[in-house]
């Protein structure tokens, strides 16, 4: 049958989310937690701010926000196809990560490099070392480095949001190497690629210099248009080309109002569910193949027994 969504109240929804960490609660419906945050502002329902699972985790007292006053209107969640399908391969992260509790505990990104890995501290001199290419960003080279593509003023927070990547897959003992110029973490013997870069965004300005003697030229064609790195940074799985047709998470963007760094559980959860995902598509491979295998060899049974049906006759009629 399929799923039409689920209904409920602004109470019912604001309730939800101070009782389960909003990375959780979106699974459950079947979409991104940037989908039901963003149900949850457009219906003014105040959700927990960072720290917040942290500190009640650590047995601090925290302070829940009252629903604030509006409209009784029933909310519709609708599965998004993709996350629909990844859901799929909820149970088999459970089974792949051997603590379930990274949606409960916020990861945090420190705010100053301390005692780094030691696949950071080796980047940080190649990278540093680098000249930016023509769109002001460095990149690493074939080997030994990172994959980190960002501007020289974004190396040390891409180095920080790495670091902590690497120390929570390593934590949950998955290791962390570097592969034909990227890097890749091992889930259940299923290598998965990622690397974080900075987009670039439109700059236009005016020539310096203008000739006069030349034709004519309407304002908006005299601005010269360049890329230049814009600050924001964003996570990427490699992979996901074939992950992303299984329903699994490519891209992990800074937003307007929040920062990559606010997103780690959600991008290292994306990292498990890929490695579920390539798992659960292998498996149907195999038991397909086995299929077939099976199916050829009854065809061959039945052909067989045919031909023994058959009489021989030495005039070829039967």
């Amino acid at each position: 049958m399929k799923n039409t969504g689920t209904k409920m109240s602004r109470k019912e929804l604001h309730e939800q989310v101070w009782n389960k960490p909003i990375t959780k609660l979106a699974k459950r419906y079947g979409i991104s937690d940037v989908g039901l945050a963003k149900i949850c502002k457009k219906h003014n329902i105040p959700r927990p701010l960072r720290g917040y699972w942290a500190k009640k985790a650590a047995g601090h007292k925290v302070k829940q926000l009252a629903l604030p006053p509006g409209d009784e209107v029933t909310i519709h969640i609708t599965p998004n196809p993709y996350s629909r399908n990844a859901s799929k391969y909820r149970s088999l992260v459970s089974s792949i990560s051997p603590s379930d509790e990274s949606g409960e505990v916020p990861i945090v990104v420190p705010d100053r490099l301390s005692n780094p890995h030691p696949l950071i501290k080796q980047s940080s001199d190649i990278l540093n070392s680098r000249q930016p290419n023509e769109f002001g960003l460095v990149s690493p080279p074939g080997k030994g480095c990172l994959d980190i593509t960002v501007s020289k003023s974004s190396v040390r927070r891409a180095l920080r949001i790495m670091d902590t990547v690497i120390k929570t897959l390593e934590k949950q003992g998955y290791g962390v190497y570097l592969s034909e110029g990227r890097t890749k973490t091992k889930i259940q013997e299923v290598p998965i690629s990622f690397g974080i870069s900075e987009k670039l965004a439109i700059n236009k300005k005016k020539p310096e210099e203008h000739d006069l003697s030349g034709r004519y030229e309407f304002g908006h064609s005299r601005f010269i248009e360049q890329r230049v790195p814009s600050g924001d940074l964003c996570l990427t799985i490699h992979d996901a080309g074939d992950f992303h047709l299984y329903g699994c998470q490519q891209n992990w963007n800074d937003g307007k109002k929040s920062k990559l760094e606010n997103r780690m559980n959600s991008f290292v959860d994306g990292l498990l569910t890929a490695a579920a995902a390539k798992i659960d598509h292998d498996r149907e491979r195999e038991e397909e193949e086995q299929r077939r295998i099976e199916r050829q060899r009854q065809l061959e049974h039945v052909n067989g027994q045919c031909y023994r049906a058959i009489p021989w006759s030495p005039n070829g009629a039967t």
